[in-house]
């Protein structure tokens, strides 16, 4: 007998901004195979307690001892996802110290231009920036899908549909 859609479970991915109790949670379970997605969006504490205040609560190192702790399963990885702020988050130094994290995670991350929201009064990086902070990372080792926003211009770019949490 079928039990609900029967999806396997390596077809599944969760996405999370890094609230530890629920990837313990689910860590318990021990359904190998479902996949993390984790927006990470900074490379230390400071920044990304102001990016994400989730951060304040569940801090890096809480995060990254709750994916250490993670059954991935044999083949698996952390997809991370990385919002590139310019003049935030872009930098050489931050492209080391994110892939300090990531080591030794078995990580794909997933690199994002910022697209532009009202409430938030920050620049997108230019092509050229996206560019040399994926291969700074790609030089350390840090697998780099670099995506390019679509649905900008009607405002449904990645990250631009809500900021609240609720």
């Amino acid at each position: 007998a079928q039990k609900g859609f029967d999806v396997a479970l390596r077809h599944i991915t969760v996405s999370t901004a890094g609230l530890t109790t629920g990837i313990d949670r689910l860590a318990a379970m021990n359904m190998t195979g479902i996949r993390l997605a984790v927006s990470v969006n900074a490379p230390e504490d400071g920044i990304r307690s102001r990016l994400m205040p989730v951060n304040n609560r569940w801090d890096m190192a809480a995060l990254k001892k709750s994916l250490a702790d993670y059954p991935l399963g044999k083949r698996g990885v952390f997809l991370f996802e990385y919002i590139l702020i310019k003049g935030v988050n872009d930098s050489l130094a931050h492209a080391r110290q994110l892939a300090e994290f990531i080591h030794p995670l078995p990580v794909r991350l997933n690199l994002i231009p910022y697209n532009p929201i009202q409430s938030f009064a920050h620049e997108s990086p230019c092509d050229e920036d996206m560019h040399a902070f994926a291969d700074w990372l790609t030089r350390d080792g840090v697998f780099v899908i670099k995506r390019w926003s679509k649905g900008r211009s009607v405002c449904a770019g990645c990250g631009q549909l809500g900021k609240d949490v609720t």
